[in-house]
């Protein structure tokens, strides 16, 4: 019998054929596809770790020129507030500069004589002061004086100098928180006996009532001007407590909440001197 290609059995087996070639063929067609899928894969994860390579770089770098301005901004600010030692106030009084420089302020916001108090440059306030500097000149950042930039930095012969040449023991500048506030809060006695013996005024009050010296001298300067490495919960004030009630002495806890949260803190801190004086001072519309 001979073969032919139309024969019904070959015809049968052709399908069969074709149908093993074409699943063989998507084999290999799939095999193939798997190796493109993965090949791009692997192209992402190339493209996608320079990406991230990338952007550590150049975080890296914004990170460095942040703090490359950040410490010419602080050499500049520390430039423009030198003491003794130079800046623009003791520079002008040394030099005969005085007149121009008055009462101008920096870049900081201050004048001359605040930024001669922050330093405890008695030199220069003596200079600035003799040219008409305006010795409770306000700050714009702050509300301060120059009494109060003095307090703040516990320039104890600059707040001298200042109330020798006539600064206002009282005012409070652009706020309600007086001088003898800001020392009482530093824990400062020295400053707080000169405000005292200058006339500042023992019982002033914010504009609440609620607070006053005696307050924050039983409470210890809690929380007060950390920045100055004060204690977080503030300290016994035995000598400011003392001053105080020299000066005034009727004076007493105003009274409520914040009388007993200071005579709270003055348990914490351990300050039975304190507590012993307060206890024995007759009452007197308040305690």
């Amino acid at each position: 019998m001979s073969w032919s290609p139309d024969s019904p059995t070959q015809r049968r087996r052709q399908p069969a054929q074709e149908q093993q070639k074409f699943q063989e063929s998507g084999s290999a067609f799939a095999v193939e596809n798997n190796r493109v899928e993965l090949q791009s894969e692997n192209q992402k994860l190339s493209v996608n770790g320079g990406a991230g390579r990338i952007a550590l770089a150049v975080g890296v770098a914004c990170a460095i020129l942040f703090t490359g301005a950040f410490l010419v901004w602080q050499s500049r600010a520390s430039r423009s507030t030198r003491g003794p030692s130079g800046g623009p106030a003791h520079d002008a009084v040394a030099g005969g500069r005085v007149d121009s420089l008055v009462d101008s302020l920096s870049r900081d916001g201050l004048t001359p004589l605040m930024s001669a108090a922050r330093e405890n440059d008695v030199v220069a306030i003596a200079g600035l002061v003799r040219a008409g500097a305006t010795v409770d000149r306000v700050d714009h950042r702050r509300g301060w004086t120059p009494l109060l930039h003095a307090i703040h930095k516990g320039s104890t012969e600059a707040a001298a100098a200042l109330l020798a040449a006539g600064a206002d023991p009282n005012f409070a500048g652009g706020g309600e928180v007086p001088p003898l506030f800001f020392a009482v809060m530093n824990g400062d006695a020295a400053v707080a006996r000169l405000l005292l013996d200058r006339g500042a005024d023992p019982r002033a009050t914010t504009s609440g009532g609620d607070t006053n010296a005696l307050l924050l001298a039983v409470e210890g300067g809690f929380l007060a001007d950390v920045d100055r490495g004060g204690h977080l919960l503030g300290s016994c004030q035995d000598e400011i407590v003392s001053l105080l009630l020299e000066h005034a002495p009727d004076l007493r806890l105003p009274g409520g909440f914040e009388s007993r949260f200071a005579r709270g803190l003055a348990r914490l801190h351990g300050c039975k001197a304190i507590l012993a004086r307060l206890a024995s001072l007759p009452p007197v519309g308040g305690g």
